[in-house]
């Protein structure tokens, strides 16, 4: 299945991609595994706002 279908059936199932993976990659930190998990909780507004500020932090630590 090419990136395309897969992007077109979370648009048709009204999911974001990483409602379809979780639970496929195994982490063993449980701090990651939490965030992680509850990122598929948040509205499209929240994790635009959390990638905000990701990037902000990581720009922060680079200068």
């Amino acid at each position: 299945m090419s990136l395309t279908n897969l992007v077109n059936l979370c648009n048709i199932l009204d999911i974001e991609p990483n409602v379809l993976f979780n639970g496929i990659i195994k982490y063993s930190n449980d701090e990651d595994t939490y965030i992680i998990n509850n990122l598929s909780t948040l509205t499209k507004e929240d994790k635009a706002f959390l990638i905000e500020v990701i990037d902000y932090v990581i720009h922060k630590g680079s200068k």
